[in-house]
């Protein structure tokens, strides 16, 4: 973890990001590639609902990434990062003194150790709250992620109920889906990747929809914006 004396850097953290986007975006071009109803062909294929959940899984891994991300982040800024291009929040209580010492003000716990356990970012609100609490207006968090925050929301549903099949991670999804979509019903075995492969109609600007871009892609490119605009 980072030591007192030189500020830590935040831009590898925002390249290695975009890396794993970039990677969950080749995997889901590359598995649709080969995914049929029948898997009886010459070419080796691979049944659709396998491609599905390996889909589910991308999309899983980058919201993980994405958590990770922003709690990397946060912790050096208040430490006193500043990005490669000079930008460099301000500190509504000075920096201070390192990485670990960043963990321990965040959860205000001074045993905290980020080695044995994690903040949790897993609610957007969460993390605006904490960069309120830190940083002078939440910046650059919270005017970054503020406008996107129902989508943040919809992306942390969506990556629940790949991961869980309780009665309100389904519930949840279910009715995220239908708002999204703008649809009534749903069919009942309708899943994340039926959704994440669908046309993105909403919800995303005109530019998206213009582009006939699916829901996955609207995602991973709202995620790449968001990171090019917390550490830009």
């Amino acid at each position: 973890m980072g030591k007192s004396g030189r500020p830590p850097k935040v831009d590898h953290l925002k390249k290695s990001f975009i890396k794993d986007i970039d990677s969950a975006r080749s995997l889901v071009t590359k598995i649709k590639s080969v995914a049929a109803i029948n898997p009886n062909s010459r070419t080796p294929r691979i049944h659709v609902k396998h491609a599905q959940r390996v889909v589910e899984l991308a999309f899983m891994g980058v919201v993980a990434s994405w958590e990770d991300f922003l709690e990397q982040v946060l912790v050096r800024y208040l430490a006193g990062a500043k990005t490669d291009s000079g930008y460099q929040p301000i500190l509504r209580m000075g920096a201070t003194s390192g990485i670990t010492h960043s963990y321990e003000v965040i959860m205000g716990d001074p045993k905290f150790n980020p080695y044995k356990n994690y903040i949790g970012f897993g609610s957007p609100n969460d993390v605006i709250d904490a960069a309120k609490l830190f940083l002078d207006h939440g910046q650059p968090f919270q005017n970054v992620m503020h406008p996107k925050i129902e989508l943040l929301k919809n992306a942390v549903i969506i990556r629940n109920r790949t991961a869980h099949s309780s009665d309100k991670c389904i519930s949840d999804f279910v009715g995220t889906a239908k708002k999204m979509l703008m649809q009534a019903k749903l069919r009942q075995s309708y899943r994340p990747a039926d959704l994440l492969e669908a046309k993105a109609e909403r919800g995303f600007g005109g530019s998206v929809k213009d582009r006939e871009i699916t829901y996955f892609e609207a995602f991973m490119e709202m995620y790449e914006n968001l990171a090019k605009g917390i550490v830009p």
